[in-house]
């Protein structure tokens, strides 16, 4: 699970340099590198408790 991490951080520490991820508030990644998915997820946070602001 990758949370608060620069890109090129987790480039570095997967080996996956063709991954675009941008850390963004309230989200992660999680990365099975056994089924070889990554999911986009939003962690800690209830249904309908979203903090972050809708530009």
């Amino acid at each position: 699970m990758a949370l608060n991490i620069a890109a090129n951080d987790l480039a570095a520490i997967t080996g996956g340099y063709e991954r675009t991820w941008d850390a963004r508030a309230n989200r992660c990644l999680v990365i099975d590198r056994h089924a070889g998915t990554e999911t986009l997820a939003v962690p800690f946070v209830r249904p309908g408790r979203l903090d972050e602001a809708v530009a």
